[in-house]
Protein backbone atom coordinates (compact mmCIF):
# COMPACT_ATOMS: atom_id res chain seq x y z
CA UNK A 1 0.00 0.00 0.00
CA UNK A 2 2.82 2.41 0.91
CA UNK A 3 4.53 1.74 -2.41
CA UNK A 4 1.30 2.37 -4.30
CA UNK A 5 0.74 5.67 -2.49
CA UNK A 6 4.35 6.67 -3.22
CA UNK A 7 3.92 5.79 -6.90
CA UNK A 8 0.70 7.81 -7.11
CA UNK A 9 2.43 10.84 -5.56
CA UNK A 10 5.43 10.53 -7.88
CA UNK A 11 3.22 9.94 -10.92
CA UNK A 12 1.16 13.03 -10.04
CA UNK A 13 4.33 15.08 -9.57
CA UNK A 14 5.69 13.96 -12.94
CA UNK A 15 2.34 14.77 -14.56
CA UNK A 16 2.37 18.29 -13.08
CA UNK A 17 5.96 18.89 -14.23
CA UNK A 18 5.18 17.65 -17.75
CA UNK A 19 2.12 19.91 -17.89
CA UNK A 20 4.07 23.04 -16.99
CA UNK A 21 6.90 22.12 -19.39
CA UNK A 22 4.55 21.63 -22.35
CA UNK A 23 1.68 23.99 -21.51
CA UNK A 24 2.84 26.76 -23.89
CA UNK A 25 3.45 24.37 -26.80
CA UNK A 26 0.36 22.13 -26.83
CA UNK A 27 -1.23 23.80 -29.86
CA UNK A 28 1.93 23.80 -31.99
CA UNK A 29 2.71 20.19 -31.00
CA UNK A 30 -0.78 19.11 -32.07
CA UNK A 31 -0.51 20.96 -35.42
CA UNK A 32 2.91 19.43 -36.15
CA UNK A 33 1.76 15.89 -35.34
CA UNK A 34 -1.40 16.34 -37.42
CA UNK A 35 0.72 17.07 -40.51
CA UNK A 36 2.43 13.68 -40.41
CA UNK A 37 1.37 11.19 -43.07
CA UNK A 38 0.15 7.63 -42.55
CA UNK A 39 3.30 6.30 -44.25
CA UNK A 40 5.49 8.20 -41.78
CA UNK A 41 3.60 6.69 -38.86
CA UNK A 42 4.07 3.24 -40.39
CA UNK A 43 7.83 3.81 -40.75
CA UNK A 44 8.10 4.80 -37.09
CA UNK A 45 6.06 1.72 -36.12
CA UNK A 46 8.44 -0.49 -38.09
CA UNK A 47 11.53 1.02 -36.43
CA UNK A 48 10.04 0.50 -32.96
CA UNK A 49 9.10 -3.06 -33.85
CA UNK A 50 12.71 -3.70 -34.98
CA UNK A 51 13.81 -2.51 -31.53
CA UNK A 52 11.44 -4.99 -29.89
CA UNK A 53 12.65 -7.77 -32.19
CA UNK A 54 16.27 -7.19 -31.13
CA UNK A 55 15.13 -7.24 -27.50
CA UNK A 56 13.37 -10.56 -28.06
CA UNK A 57 16.34 -11.92 -30.01
CA UNK A 58 18.77 -11.28 -27.16
CA UNK A 59 16.40 -13.16 -24.80
CA UNK A 60 16.10 -15.98 -27.32
CA UNK A 61 19.90 -16.40 -27.57
CA UNK A 62 20.22 -16.62 -23.78
CA UNK A 63 17.24 -18.90 -23.16
CA UNK A 64 17.97 -21.17 -26.10
CA UNK A 65 21.08 -22.36 -24.26
CA UNK A 66 18.92 -23.75 -21.50
CA UNK A 67 15.97 -25.11 -23.46
CA UNK A 68 15.77 -26.05 -27.12
CA UNK A 69 11.97 -25.92 -26.82
CA UNK A 70 11.94 -22.14 -26.53
CA UNK A 71 10.94 -20.40 -29.76
CA UNK A 72 11.52 -16.86 -30.98
CA UNK A 73 7.80 -16.09 -30.86
CA UNK A 74 7.90 -17.02 -27.15
CA UNK A 75 10.61 -14.46 -26.40
CA UNK A 76 8.73 -11.87 -28.47
CA UNK A 77 5.69 -12.48 -26.26
CA UNK A 78 7.98 -12.30 -23.24
CA UNK A 79 9.15 -8.85 -24.37
CA UNK A 80 5.58 -7.53 -24.64
CA UNK A 81 4.59 -9.07 -21.31
CA UNK A 82 7.64 -7.37 -19.77
CA UNK A 83 6.47 -4.01 -21.15
CA UNK A 84 3.02 -4.53 -19.68
CA UNK A 85 4.43 -5.55 -16.30
CA UNK A 86 6.91 -2.65 -16.19
CA UNK A 87 4.28 -0.02 -16.90
CA UNK A 88 1.31 -1.70 -15.25
CA UNK A 89 3.07 -2.55 -11.98
CA UNK A 90 5.78 0.16 -11.91
CA UNK A 91 8.50 -2.54 -12.26
CA UNK A 92 7.33 -4.45 -9.16
CA UNK A 93 5.78 -7.31 -11.13
CA UNK A 94 8.15 -7.49 -14.09
CA UNK A 95 10.39 -10.33 -12.87
CA UNK A 96 7.59 -12.44 -11.29
CA UNK A 97 5.33 -12.17 -14.36
CA UNK A 98 8.12 -12.88 -16.86
CA UNK A 99 9.39 -15.75 -14.70
CA UNK A 100 5.89 -17.25 -14.62
CA UNK A 101 5.62 -16.97 -18.41
CA UNK A 102 8.96 -18.77 -18.83
CA UNK A 103 7.96 -21.37 -16.23
CA UNK A 104 5.02 -22.24 -18.48
CA UNK A 105 7.64 -22.76 -21.22
CA UNK A 106 9.57 -25.22 -19.02
CA UNK A 107 12.26 -22.71 -18.00
CA UNK A 108 13.11 -22.92 -14.28
CA UNK A 109 12.56 -19.68 -12.28
CA UNK A 110 16.21 -19.64 -11.18
CA UNK A 111 17.50 -19.65 -14.75
CA UNK A 112 14.83 -17.11 -15.79
CA UNK A 113 16.08 -14.70 -13.12
CA UNK A 114 19.68 -15.29 -14.15
CA UNK A 115 18.96 -14.81 -17.87
CA UNK A 116 17.06 -11.55 -17.26
CA UNK A 117 19.92 -10.28 -15.09
CA UNK A 118 22.49 -11.08 -17.78
CA UNK A 119 20.36 -9.43 -20.45
CA UNK A 120 20.35 -6.28 -18.30
CA UNK A 121 24.15 -6.53 -17.95
CA UNK A 122 24.66 -6.92 -21.70
CA UNK A 123 22.35 -3.96 -22.40
CA UNK A 124 24.34 -1.82 -19.96
CA UNK A 125 27.59 -2.93 -21.61
CA UNK A 126 26.18 -1.91 -25.00
CA UNK A 127 25.15 1.52 -23.70
CA UNK A 128 28.54 1.98 -22.01
CA UNK A 129 30.56 1.05 -25.11
CA UNK A 130 28.52 3.29 -27.42
CA UNK A 131 28.63 6.16 -24.89
CA UNK A 132 32.43 5.94 -24.60
CA UNK A 133 32.79 5.92 -28.39
CA UNK A 134 30.39 8.85 -28.70
CA UNK A 135 32.19 10.84 -26.00
CA UNK A 136 35.72 10.18 -27.33
CA UNK A 137 34.93 11.14 -30.94
CA UNK A 138 32.67 14.09 -30.10
CA UNK A 139 34.19 15.45 -26.89
CA UNK A 140 35.04 18.94 -28.20
CA UNK A 141 31.63 19.35 -29.82
CA UNK A 142 29.87 18.19 -26.64
CA UNK A 143 32.03 20.48 -24.50
CA UNK A 144 31.15 23.42 -26.73
CA UNK A 145 27.45 22.68 -27.35
CA UNK A 146 26.21 21.17 -24.07
CA UNK A 147 28.89 22.02 -21.46
CA UNK A 148 26.39 21.93 -18.58
CA UNK A 149 25.46 18.32 -19.41
CA UNK A 150 29.02 17.00 -19.75
CA UNK A 151 29.39 16.20 -16.05
CA UNK A 152 26.08 14.30 -16.10
CA UNK A 153 27.32 12.18 -19.02
CA UNK A 154 30.65 11.47 -17.29
CA UNK A 155 28.86 10.67 -14.03
CA UNK A 156 26.55 8.34 -15.95
CA UNK A 157 29.56 6.48 -17.39
CA UNK A 158 30.94 5.79 -13.90
CA UNK A 159 27.53 4.72 -12.56
CA UNK A 160 26.94 2.43 -15.54
CA UNK A 161 30.41 0.87 -15.18
CA UNK A 162 29.90 0.36 -11.45
CA UNK A 163 26.50 -1.20 -12.08
CA UNK A 164 27.99 -3.64 -14.58
CA UNK A 165 30.86 -4.62 -12.26
CA UNK A 166 28.54 -5.24 -9.31
CA UNK A 167 26.07 -7.32 -11.34
CA UNK A 168 28.80 -9.39 -12.99
CA UNK A 169 30.31 -9.91 -9.54
CA UNK A 170 26.97 -11.13 -8.15
CA UNK A 171 26.55 -13.51 -11.09
CA UNK A 172 30.05 -14.99 -11.15
CA UNK A 173 31.78 -14.36 -7.81
CA UNK A 174 30.19 -15.64 -4.61
CA UNK A 175 32.18 -13.28 -2.38
CA UNK A 176 30.65 -10.27 -4.11
CA UNK A 177 27.14 -11.50 -3.33
CA UNK A 178 28.12 -12.27 0.27
CA UNK A 179 29.59 -8.76 0.66
CA UNK A 180 26.40 -7.10 -0.63
CA UNK A 181 24.25 -9.23 1.68
CA UNK A 182 26.52 -8.33 4.62
CA UNK A 183 26.15 -4.61 3.84
CA UNK A 184 22.37 -4.92 3.45
CA UNK A 185 22.08 -6.64 6.84
CA UNK A 186 23.40 -3.46 8.46
CA UNK A 187 20.20 -1.65 7.46
CA UNK A 188 17.41 -1.11 10.05
CA UNK A 189 15.19 -4.07 11.00
CA UNK A 190 12.22 -2.69 9.06
CA UNK A 191 14.07 -3.66 5.86
CA UNK A 192 14.55 -7.27 7.05
CA UNK A 193 11.84 -8.82 4.85
CA UNK A 194 13.07 -7.08 1.68
CA UNK A 195 16.67 -8.00 2.49
CA UNK A 196 15.66 -11.66 2.76
CA UNK A 197 14.07 -11.47 -0.70
CA UNK A 198 17.16 -9.81 -2.19
CA UNK A 199 19.46 -12.34 -0.49
CA UNK A 200 17.43 -15.20 -1.96
CA UNK A 201 17.58 -13.64 -5.42
CA UNK A 202 21.36 -13.11 -5.20
CA UNK A 203 21.92 -16.78 -4.33
CA UNK A 204 19.60 -17.91 -7.12
CA UNK A 205 21.32 -15.70 -9.70
CA UNK A 206 24.78 -16.95 -8.73
CA UNK A 207 23.77 -20.62 -8.79
CA UNK A 208 22.15 -20.32 -12.25
CA UNK A 209 24.69 -18.03 -13.95
CA UNK A 210 27.55 -20.47 -14.52
CA UNK A 211 26.30 -21.56 -17.95
CA UNK A 212 26.14 -17.96 -19.14
CA UNK A 213 29.02 -16.25 -17.32
CA UNK A 214 31.84 -18.01 -19.17
CA UNK A 215 30.19 -18.65 -22.53
CA UNK A 216 32.05 -15.93 -24.44
CA UNK A 217 30.46 -16.69 -27.80
CA UNK A 218 26.94 -16.26 -26.44
CA UNK A 219 27.98 -13.15 -24.51
CA UNK A 220 29.41 -11.49 -27.64
CA UNK A 221 26.32 -12.42 -29.66
CA UNK A 222 23.98 -10.88 -27.07
CA UNK A 223 26.11 -7.73 -26.66
CA UNK A 224 26.09 -7.31 -30.45
CA UNK A 225 22.30 -7.75 -30.50
CA UNK A 226 21.91 -5.21 -27.69
CA UNK A 227 24.05 -2.68 -29.59
CA UNK A 228 21.79 -3.07 -32.63
CA UNK A 229 18.80 -2.70 -30.30
CA UNK A 230 20.19 0.55 -28.89
CA UNK A 231 21.01 1.93 -32.35
CA UNK A 232 17.46 1.16 -33.53
CA UNK A 233 16.16 3.26 -30.64
CA UNK A 234 18.43 6.17 -31.64
CA UNK A 235 17.18 5.78 -35.23
CA UNK A 236 13.60 6.16 -33.96
CA UNK A 237 14.51 9.48 -32.34
CA UNK A 238 16.36 10.74 -35.44
CA UNK A 239 13.57 9.69 -37.82
CA UNK A 240 10.97 11.39 -35.60
CA UNK A 241 12.91 14.64 -35.90
CA UNK A 242 13.35 14.28 -39.68
CA UNK A 243 9.60 13.73 -40.14
CA UNK A 244 8.97 16.91 -38.14
CA UNK A 245 11.26 18.83 -40.54
CA UNK A 246 13.80 19.58 -37.82
CA UNK A 247 17.19 20.27 -39.38
CA UNK A 248 19.62 18.09 -37.40
CA UNK A 249 22.77 16.00 -37.93
CA UNK A 250 22.19 12.25 -37.84
CA UNK A 251 25.47 11.56 -36.01
CA UNK A 252 24.81 14.22 -33.38
CA UNK A 253 21.28 12.94 -32.72
CA UNK A 254 22.49 9.35 -32.43
CA UNK A 255 25.24 10.37 -30.00
CA UNK A 256 22.87 12.43 -27.83
CA UNK A 257 20.29 9.62 -27.93
CA UNK A 258 22.88 7.19 -26.58
CA UNK A 259 23.74 9.65 -23.81
CA UNK A 260 20.03 9.94 -23.03
CA UNK A 261 19.80 6.16 -22.57
CA UNK A 262 22.92 6.32 -20.38
CA UNK A 263 21.44 9.02 -18.12
CA UNK A 264 18.05 7.29 -17.92
CA UNK A 265 19.80 4.22 -16.52
CA UNK A 266 20.53 5.81 -13.12
CA UNK A 267 17.43 7.98 -12.63
CA UNK A 268 14.34 6.74 -10.73
CA UNK A 269 11.10 6.46 -12.65
CA UNK A 270 7.44 5.58 -12.21
CA UNK A 271 6.06 3.15 -14.80
CA UNK A 272 8.76 4.24 -17.26
CA UNK A 273 7.92 7.95 -17.04
CA UNK A 274 10.11 10.85 -15.94
CA UNK A 275 13.82 10.30 -16.73
CA UNK A 276 13.44 10.00 -20.52
CA UNK A 277 11.34 13.16 -20.76
CA UNK A 278 13.77 15.09 -18.56
CA UNK A 279 16.99 13.93 -20.26
CA UNK A 280 15.48 14.30 -23.75
CA UNK A 281 14.60 17.96 -23.21
CA UNK A 282 17.94 18.74 -21.51
CA UNK A 283 20.08 17.19 -24.26
CA UNK A 284 18.16 18.06 -27.42
CA UNK A 285 17.09 21.60 -26.53
CA UNK A 286 20.65 22.67 -27.37
CA UNK A 287 20.13 21.73 -31.04
CA UNK A 288 16.63 23.11 -31.64
CA UNK A 289 13.90 25.33 -30.23
CA UNK A 290 12.03 24.21 -27.14
CA UNK A 291 8.86 23.70 -29.19
CA UNK A 292 10.70 21.45 -31.64
CA UNK A 293 12.27 19.39 -28.86
CA UNK A 294 8.91 19.03 -27.09
CA UNK A 295 7.17 17.97 -30.31
CA UNK A 296 9.92 15.45 -31.11
CA UNK A 297 9.67 14.09 -27.57
CA UNK A 298 5.90 13.60 -27.81
CA UNK A 299 6.20 11.85 -31.19
CA UNK A 300 9.04 9.66 -29.96
CA UNK A 301 7.18 8.65 -26.79
CA UNK A 302 4.04 7.76 -28.75
CA UNK A 303 6.00 5.01 -30.51
CA UNK A 304 8.46 4.23 -27.75
CA UNK A 305 5.98 4.05 -24.88
CA UNK A 306 2.25 4.28 -25.61
CA UNK A 307 1.90 2.09 -28.70
CA UNK A 308 4.12 -0.73 -27.29
CA UNK A 309 2.08 -0.62 -24.08
CA UNK A 310 -1.21 -0.91 -25.97
CA UNK A 311 0.20 -3.86 -27.93
CA UNK A 312 1.45 -5.44 -24.70
CA UNK A 313 -2.06 -5.32 -23.21
CA UNK A 314 -3.39 -7.48 -26.05
CA UNK A 315 -0.46 -9.93 -25.77
CA UNK A 316 -0.86 -10.21 -21.99
CA UNK A 317 -4.62 -10.73 -22.24
CA UNK A 318 -4.02 -13.44 -24.85
CA UNK A 319 -1.51 -15.16 -22.55
CA UNK A 320 -3.91 -14.97 -19.57
CA UNK A 321 -6.77 -16.46 -21.61
CA UNK A 322 -4.47 -19.25 -22.75
CA UNK A 323 -3.50 -20.04 -19.15
CA UNK A 324 -7.13 -19.96 -18.01
CA UNK A 325 -8.06 -22.36 -20.79
CA UNK A 326 -5.28 -24.76 -19.77
CA UNK A 327 -6.51 -24.66 -16.16
CA UNK A 328 -10.08 -25.50 -17.22
CA UNK A 329 -8.88 -28.41 -19.36
CA UNK A 330 -6.70 -29.80 -16.58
Amino acid sequence: MKKRIRDIILFSFIGIVIYFVFKDDYQEIFVSLKQLSVSQFIVLMIIEFVFLVFDALSCFILLRKHSKKIKFKDTLMLTFIGIFATIGTSNAGTIPIQSYFLYKKDIEPNFSLSAMTWECIFYKIGVLLLSIIGLVFNYEWIKKRIPDSLWIIEFGLFICLGFIIVLIGICSWKKMGDLIIKLLNKLPDKWHKKIETIENQIHRIYQSSKDIAFDWRTNIEVIGTQILRILSKTLLIYTSMVFLNIDVSMIQIIVLSIFMLLIVGFLPHVAGLGPIELSFVILFSSLMTSTQSHTALVLYRIFDYFIPFIMSVFVTVYFKKKIDKEKRVS
